[in-house]
């Protein structure tokens, strides 16, 4: 090329008279010889070299995008629950859940979820018309995550029988 450009270098040769030749003999004169980047001087392999390894990068980190880690828990400071045997008030119990719209599902239809807010859960019972103790649970589920509280009811008491024996 002319101009200063950049020429490859070939594997051709001249002899003592200044004619040309590509190799040891007169018949390797049409020959082509294939590039290679070692052909070309070392300024432009490195060029070369840094100019790819910048498009492989690129290429590799385009299709990336920032991955947002959500850890999933259900904590709870209390989890357990004791009621009377009859005419109980509702009790609030905090949660902190992630994610915050957690679900609930309950052991037993006695025990009800009066309000539930991304927080807190309040629970009520029936009364219990037993003369036996009672038990049951809520399994909260926050993604993946699963807590559970505990539901205790007395016994009904003699006195809250309106057919004492």
């Amino acid at each position: 090329m002319s101009g200063g450009g950049f020429s490859p270098k070939w594997n051709i040769f001249a002899n003592s008279h200044g004619e040309r030749h590509g190799g040891r003999d007169e018949d390797d004169r049409n020959r082509i010889y294939r590039l290679t980047i070692f052909h070309y001087p070392i300024m432009y392999r490195k060029t070369l070299l840094g100019s790819i390894v910048t498009l492989f990068l690129l290429l590799a980190t385009s299709g990336c995008s920032k991955v947002e880690i959500v850890y999933h828990y259900v904590r709870l400071p209390e989890n357990t629950c004791s009621f009377d045997g009859a005419n109980n008030a509702p009790q609030t119990l905090k949660v902190n859940a992630s994610p915050t719209d957690f679900t609930y599902e309950l052991s037993d239809q006695w025990i009800q979820v009066v309000d539930q807010t991304e927080k807190s859960i309040t629970v009520n019972v029936l009364d219990n018309p037993e003369r036996e103790e009672r038990s049951g649970t809520i399994t909260l589920h926050a993604g993946q995550a699963t807590g559970k509280i505990y539901i205790y009811q007395m016994r009904k008491m003699p006195s809250d029988d309106p057919l004492k024996p």
